[in-house]
């Protein structure tokens, strides 16, 4: 599975969020709910994190909304909050050694249904378990 398929798991569970309802990897529909959080890629292949010693980096976006803008604020810091404090989460098939967040959840404006919407941008740097051939000193 990739990262951002993980983390938005991850999110979900640590929040209470439904994915596909709540919470969504990649996906906005025209029919999706008012109330809803999205994890989008900011560069890359989300599949395949640039790697650096066998440790990929993806940064993503986090964009929260709502009818109601305190509502929408407060789905976004209680996202940050579970990102702020996911080092060390073992994801599945990938772990996670940091998250951090490069912004605070801000306002973005609204979407053309007047819906408010908040942003907020982060950096994880993680290794897939499957993948990962430690190099040992010889």
């Amino acid at each position: 599975m990739t990262l951002g398929k993980e983390l938005t798991l991850y999110v979900a569970t640590q929040t209470g969020l439904v994915v596909g309802q709540s919470i969504n990897w990649l996906f906005v529909g025209p029919y999706s709910p008012d109330r809803l959080a999205v994890i989008l890629p900011a560069g890359g292949d989300p599949s395949r994190p640039d790697t650096m010693g066998n440790v990929g980096e993806l940064p993503f976006g986090v964009n929260s909304r709502d009818l109601d803008p305190n509502d929408a604020h407060d789905l976004a810091l209680q996202i940050h909050a579970v990102l702020k404090q996911c080092t060390g989460a073992d994801l599945g098939d990938w772990f996670m050694h940091t998250c951090i967040g490069l912004t605070e959840p801000q306002p973005i404006g609204y979407d053309p249904k007047r819906r408010f919407e908040w942003s907020a941008q982060y950096l994880v740097h993680a290794h897939n378990k499957a993948e990962a051939v430690w190099l040992t000193p010889t």
